[in-house]
């Protein structure tokens, strides 16, 4: 039971990351592609390797994505003269959260999961 807390725990980043780049999606009016992402923390249930490399192409990707979203939305409000500091802030912020939910399958409990 411990084990499966500390699993549970340890995978927290990776949900939360999925959840907020599925939440983007959908606003972006892109649902397919939301309900998809949505739906992919369940393959954890497979416990193989290439399931574990796949989340963490899934999550690399998602950076990408915020990182231009940042990027674009950025050059929009400075263009119209917008503040965009705060902004900038908090979108780098979720963009690095979720680069580094990449590294929780490097631990040795996940390792040891997902042989």
């Amino acid at each position: 039971m411990k084990n499966k807390i500390i699993t549970f725990l340890q995978l927290l980043p990776v949900f939360l990351s999925i959840i907020l780049i599925s939440a983007h999606f959908y606003r972006a009016n892109e649902q397919y592609l939301a309900y998809i992402l949505i739906a992919t923390p369940f393959l954890l249930i497979i416990k193989k390797k290439f399931i574990a490399r796949g989340m963490q192409v899934i999550l690399f990707l998602s950076t990408i994505e915020w990182w231009t979203t940042v990027y674009k939305i950025i050059q929009i409000r400075r263009q119209y003269q917008m503040p965009w500091m705060r902004f900038g802030l908090i979108m780098g912020s979720v963009a690095v959260f979720t680069l580094l939910s990449i590294i929780v399958f490097e631990t040795k409990i996940l390792k040891r999961i997902y042989k």
